[in-house]
C-alpha cells in the first residue's frame, strides 16, 4: 500500500466531495469554505478550478447547530421526499452491491448506520406500528466512533466491490475499512494530515482511493506538525476495488 500527495495544499478550507467521472476519467472535488470546485484529469494531469459563493461558515468551528438537518431522496421525476430528521451533519452515503442495504453517516453523534433499502422505489423499507407510527426498518448502528474513541468523527464514506465500507476519520488522520456486518476494523490507512474528510475509488481500474482533507480551524501548531494538511491524497496497492459511481438519471 502506498500513500502519495496528489495535489499539495490545494485546499485553503476543507476539501470534500471527491467524485470519479467514468466518461472523462476525471476526479472532481471541492473546497467548501474556499468556495472552489476542482477537476483533475487522470490522463493529462491537468487541474482546473472554478470559484463560487457556496456556503456560510459555522458560528464556531466544528460546532454546528444540532439536529437541524434531514436526509432526503431526489427522485428521477424531480420530486423530493424527506426520510429522516434531526440530523446534525449528514455525511457519507453508500449502497451494498445488491442495493438492499444503505449506509449513512451522521458525524456529530459519530455513528455509521445501516438500513434496508428498496432500489425499485428508491425508498427505505419502513414498518408501521399499531398506532400508525412508522420507522425505517432494520436501522442499525454499524460503527459507533464515540465508543471506539480513537478515530475522531466519521465523515465521508465509500464502498468496495466486497461490500466493505471505507470511512474518512475527521480528526483521526485515517481512513478505515470496516465490515458493515460486524463493525470490525479490517484495514487502516494513516495520513500526514489530521482532518480527513472523504474518499472515493477511481482510476481506470477503480483500484485507487482518492482522499480529501481540510485545514480549516486547525491551530498553528497542528499546521506546523502536519504541513501537508489541506492536500489531496491518492492511495494505491490496497488489493481491492470500487465500483463505477451512481449517476442520477432524472
Amino acid at each position: 500500500m502506498s500513500v502519495e500527495v496528489l495535489l499539495k495544499n490545494v485546499f485553503t478550507g476543507t476539501g470534500e466531495g471527491p467524485h470519479w467521472d467514468e466518461d472523462t476519467q476525471t476526479l472532481f472535488f471541492i473546497d467548501n469554505l474556499g468556495q472552489k470546485v476542482f477537476s483533475w484529469n487522470y490522463r493529462t494531469k491537468e487541474v482546473q478550478m472554478i470559484q463560487l459563493g457556496t456556503m456560510g461558515a459555522d458560528r464556531l468551528p466544528e460546532m454546528p447547530e444540532k439536529e437541524q438537518g434531514s436526509l432526503y431522496c431526489l427522485y428521477t421525476d424531480g420530486t423530493v421526499k424527506k426520510h429522516k430528521e434531526k440530523v446534525t451533519i449528514s455525511n457519507g452515503l453508500a449502497w451494498s452491491s445488491d442495493n438492499k442495504r444503505m449506509y449513512y453517516i451522521d458525524s456529530i453523534p459519530g455513528k455509521v448506520y445501516g438500513m434496508d433499502y428498496d432500489i425499485e422505489t428508491g425508498t427505505f423499507i419502513v414498518k408501521i406500528t399499531h398506532i400508525s407510527f412508522f420507522y425505517i426498518a432494520n436501522e442499525q448502528v454499524i460503527v459507533d466512533f464515540k465508543a471506539i474513541g480513537t478515530l475522531g468523527l466519521p465523515d465521508g464514506m465509500t464502498i468496495d466491490t466486497e461490500d466493505k465500507i471505507w470511512v474518512a476519520c475527521y480528526d483521526g488522520a485515517k481512513v478505515v475499512r470496516f465490515d458493515p456486518d460486524t463493525g470490525k476494523q479490517l484495514q487502516c490507512i494513516d495520513f500526514p494530515a489530521k482532518r480527513i474528510t472523504s474518499c472515493c475509488f477511481g482510476g481506470p481500474n477503480y483500484d485507487e482511493l482518492f482522499v480529501t482533507c481540510g485545514c480549516s480551524g486547525a491551530p498553528e501548531q497542528e499546521l506546523k506538525d502536519l504541513p501537508l494538511s489541506g492536500s489531496l491524497f491518492r492511495v494505491t496497492g490496497l488489493g481491492v476495488k470500487g465500483s463505477k459511481p451512481n449517476i442520477y438519471e432524472g
